[in-house]
């Protein structure tokens, strides 16, 4: 029987562990292996006094710093390189602290994964909640996803575990998405869909049942259509503004020569 790994990322949000833990403790087929990621002492704290499903594995990077306090390394992918390159687990899951998966969500992924033993890796549907504030949106899986660059959340995908290391960028501040999806779309190929809603992501403590109500379709295409209409926006805020000083510089040249 295949085997998952979930990896578990948090940062300084102790409002939303108990709630985590009570999500994976709910999974209709539990984790095999648990790695909770954190950065400061007060997290490992919180999560080691958590109930769990199963023994988690704690990991806790010391990431270099510069002379002003900060990171000259991304914390959070250091501290997935370093899970990655040590779970033994069939396939990767990934749970950030600002998302909440739904009973059925490791059973459903990985029993497509068992199903479909060609397929690398499989996303779901999920609710959006973010930005704070916004309305609930659905995220649909309903179409094969050649590459899932600015068109997948972490959290709607599972793969299957790659033998070599990933290269994530430890490098920078910021973990660079770019550079995860291309290293995943490298070795794995499309990205295959479970049109089922398996978690939310906005870390709601009501979990999706509160949420159904979502009637935005956010799928591949729709969300290329607003990426194209935020560019033409700017595009046409960028012209407006070239064309405001234009006015304003001759304006201000007749009024030099009237003097």
């Amino acid at each position: 029987m295949s085997t998952v790994a979930v990896l578990a990322t948090f940062y300084r949000r102790p409002e939303v562990v108990a709630p985590i833990a009570a999500a994976l403790r709910a999974q209709t087929r539990p984790p095999d292996e648990l790695w909770l990621l954190c950065e400061t002492d007060e997290d490992a704290a919180l999560l080691v006094a958590q109930q769990w499903p199963i023994a988690p594995r704690l990991v806790q990077l010391d990431c270099p710093r510069d002379g002003l306090g900060r990171p000259t390394q991304n914390p959070l992918a250091a501290e997935l390189n370093f899970a990655l390159d040590r779970t033994q687990a069939d396939y990767v899951f990934y749970l950030p602290d600002d998302s909440l998966p739904e009973p059925r969500k490791i059973e459903a992924m990985a029993g497509a994964l068992d199903e479909h033993p060609e397929w690398g890796a499989v996303y779901c549907a999920i609710i959006q909640t973010l930005p704070a504030g916004s309305k609930p949106r659905l995220c649909a899986a309903n179409a094969v996803v050649p590459d899932a660059f600015r068109l997948l959340d972490m959290v709607q995908v599972v793969h299957r575990r790659a033998p070599d290391r990933w290269p994530l960028d430890v490098a920078t501040i910021r973990l660079c998405d770019a550079y995860f999806w291309r290293s995943l779309h490298a070795r794995l190929g499309a990205f295959y869909p479970v049109p089922e809603v398996l978690d939310v992501h906005g870390a709601r403590p009501d979990g999706i049942s509160a949420l159904y109500g979502a009637d935005t379709d956010l799928n591949a295409d729709t969300r290329i259509k607003r990426l194209a209409r935020g560019f033409l926006k700017r595009v046409r805020l960028l012209r407006a503004g070239r064309w405001a000083l234009s006015i304003w510089r001759q304006f201000n040249a007749r009024r030099t020569l009237g003097k």
